[in-house]
């Protein structure tokens, strides 16, 4: 009785590890939202030092957070409420625009293409 009863504790706790692993893994609605901008020029090669911008796009607004792009060209933001947020990134003379949507627990991914300041086809409003 001893060997069958130990059997079946080590098999209620090896699933209960399972489950807590599985279950672990798992995003929530309560998860910040995680936003990676990858900033890259015309030839898709990585910027790094970019300064990447994401704001709300109305005035009065509190949300406007900065980052700069690592060696890959990433700049990864959390943000914790569902909202629309424009994204603005630079270098020198180079500007990009866009905008994600943002949903808590979500992982976004947005490419920005760097071009020339005076480029009207750059992504950002004149």
């Amino acid at each position: 009785m001893g060997k069958h009863t130990f059997r079946l504790a080590s098999i209620g706790l090896l699933s209960l590890a399972l489950l807590v692993g599985i279950s672990g893994c798992e995003t929530t609605p309560n998860d910040p939202a995680v936003v990676t901008v990858w900033v890259i020029n015309s030839d898709s090669i990585p910027i790094q030092n970019a300064l990447v911008r994401l704001h709300a796009p109305v005035s009065g607004s509190n949300v406007d957070k900065y980052r700069y792009t690592e060696p890959s060209g990433a700049a990864v933001f959390k943000y914790n409420l569902p909202s629309y947020l424009n994204i603005t990134a630079g270098k020198g003379g180079w500007k990009g625009c866009s905008f994600v949507a943002i949903k808590p627990g979500k992982s976004s991914s947005i490419t920005v293409v760097l071009k020339p300041y005076v480029d009207l086809d750059n992504g950002c409003a004149p």
